[in-house]
C-alpha cells in the first residue's frame, strides 16, 4: 500500500511539473476583492473546465499558491496539492 502511495505521489508531482499554469480571472467578479478563487471548486464555478495548475487564494493564506485543478473527475473542481 505505502510503496502504490509513493507512485501515485510521483506521478502527481511529475504531472505537476509538466501541467502549463492556467490563470484566469473568475466570471462576474470586478479587479479586486472577490475576484481572486479560494479553491479549485470557485475556479470551476467561473466556468473554466480544464484540467491544469491554477493559483488559489485560500482564506486563511491570502499570499495564494499553485495547485493542480482536476476539472474532470466526478463532475469536477477538486483541488489537488502535493
Amino acid at each position: 500500500m505505502q510503496k502504490e502511495a509513493g507512485n501515485i505521489k510521483s506521478r502527481l508531482k511529475a504531472d505537476l511539473q509538466r501541467a502549463p499554469v492556467r490563470i484566469g480571472r473568475l466570471k462576474g467578479c470586478a479587479a479586486g476583492e472577490g475576484s481572486r478563487p479560494r479553491d479549485c471548486s470557485d475556479i470551476y464555478a467561473s466556468g473554466q473546465r480544464e484540467d491544469g495548475i491554477y493559483s488559489v487564494f485560500p482564506t486563511h493564506y491570502p499570499a495564494g499558491f499553485q495547485v493542480f485543478c482536476d476539472m474532470t473527475t466526478d463532475g469536477g473542481g477538486w483541488t489537488v496539492s502535493c
